[in-house]
């Protein structure tokens, strides 16, 4: 399944200007491509834990390169200027990302 984000949002364009989208579109997108596929982080609690090691960090990287949700899930953590967890390959926190 290919996904196509609000705004033609893709990591191909992450470089350049972003288009505008609010935190509110990017979820609505990513939840209705949620609800026609699990990504491959679903029901795995190392994406939602607060303190990684250099090593999860990597296997959730690993994970998140193969997952068809990519390009939704990072329009979404970058709206929504997520704290917490493992979003589109990169690890957040309130001290920003890791």
């Amino acid at each position: 399944m290919t996904s196509t984000p609000p705004a033609v949002w893709t990591s191909s364009t992450a470089n350049r200007k972003r288009p505008r989208v609010t935190a509110e579109e990017a979820w609505d997108a990513l939840n209705a491509a949620l609800q026609k596929a699990a990504p491959p982080c679903d029901g795995r609690a190392l994406f939602t834990t607060d303190r990684l090691t250099d090593e999860q960090r990597a296997a959730c990287a690993s994970i998140c390169a193969t997952c068809p949700l990519l390009d939704l899930c990072e329009a979404y953590a970058v709206t929504a200027k997520v704290t917490s967890g493992f979003w589109a390959g990169e690890h957040y926190t309130s001290k920003g990302t890791r």
